[in-house]
């Protein structure tokens, strides 16, 4: 009985139109955020995304950008009502699932893909 109820409260929840992105694609992620005075505003953060996990409400990106020679990551909740929309600026095939070895390497260095090499 217990599971019925959290089943019907993530079918409320869960968003409708799911987004095509992979591990590889580089994004723009529109956030809202809401300042001090409740202002809506929109934030824009871009990178590539270097890890999915889907676990139906609690499905995850994580993405990474480099600023000022900084590697930042962040993580978004695909099914958050904070998220207003996924942009996808370039789309490859990646042969790892998982992109942490970009963390090590410096980020210049080149992902191998199946038709060329990207400059990350």
């Amino acid at each position: 009985m217990f599971s019925k109820i959290i089943n019907e409260f993530e079918k409320k929840q869960l968003k409708n139109n799911l987004y095509k992105i992979k591990v590889g694609d580089f994004i723009t992620v529109e956030i809202n955020v809401f300042d001090k005075l409740r202002k809506n505003k929109i934030q824009y953060f871009s990178g590539i995304i270097i890890s999915i996990k889907n676990k139906r409400i609690c499905s995850s990106i994580i993405v990474r950008k480099y600023s000022n020679g900084e590697g930042i990551e962040q993580l978004f909740f695909i099914h958050s009502n904070n998220i207003k929309n996924i942009i996808i600026n370039n789309s490859n095939r990646v042969r790892k699932s998982k992109l942490f070895f970009i963390k090590k390497n410096k980020f210049n260095k080149l992902i191998k893909t199946n038709k060329k090499y990207i400059n990350i």
